[in-house]
């Protein structure tokens, strides 16, 4: 998309995510060792969750079809790259506080999203609840 090298974009990875989104008018996610997420006009957003177990096949995919559902629930595409990618990332971190981090698959990820989301949730709730008082 870049026509640039792997070794050329992480030099510089935040002036590889302005030109995609130079290029695109759409939500840019450039994955990698602090995903960056951006939309022309608007803050990056740097996602340092994650580790470097989740280098292997099919990672991509598994987040694609995260922020797929979440645009589907409603989420504005920006909305659903950022919560796409922490919800892969905390995936990813759950799997890894019970087994080595380098033997992590996408199918581990896709098997702690319910986790993770629940979990998520209950946050959310109790800072409702703490910011009644």
């Amino acid at each position: 998309l870049l026509n640039n090298t792997t070794a050329g974009i992480q030099q510089d990875r935040i002036q590889a995510l302005q030109t995609m989104m130079q290029h695109w008018p759409a939500v840019c996610v450039l994955k990698g060792a602090g995903t960056l997420i951006g939309l022309r006009y608007k803050p990056l957003t740097l996602c340092a969750r994650g580790h470097a177990g989740m280098a292997t096949a099919g990672m991509g995919d598994v987040l694609s079809g995260i922020i797929a559902a979440y645009l589907a629930q409603g989420l504005d595409p920006l909305q659903a790259a950022q919560t796409g990618v922490l919800v892969h990332s905390l995936a990813a971190e759950e799997y890894a506080r019970n087994f080595d981090a380098n033997s992590l698959i996408a199918s581990d990820v896709i098997d702690r999203i319910a986790e993770v989301t629940q979990s998520l949730k209950q946050i959310q709730q109790d800072t409702r609840r703490d910011n009644l008082f």
